[in-house]
């Protein structure tokens, strides 16, 4: 019965795993203007982000509109 459950909590652990995903950043998803008011979703999240995440500079620096 031990073993059983051992292996169902290292599958269980295994599947969870691989649930998180990291996807490279992409300024061009980014709207240059605000939401309408229309368009925005009342609420809140929770942003996860590591020291690696935090110590990152992203931004679009030197860039005018309409140039990559």
């Amino acid at each position: 019965m031990k073993t059983i459950k051992a292996v169902a909590l290292l599958t269980a652990l295994a599947l969870l795993s691989g649930c998180a995903s990291s996807i490279a950043y992409r300024a061009d998803y980014v709207p240059d203007k605000s939401l309408e008011a229309g368009e925005r979703i009342a609420g809140k999240v929770l942003v996860y982000t590591t020291r690696s995440d935090d110590d990152r500079v992203i931004g679009r620096l030197g860039r005018r509109r309409g140039q990559q």
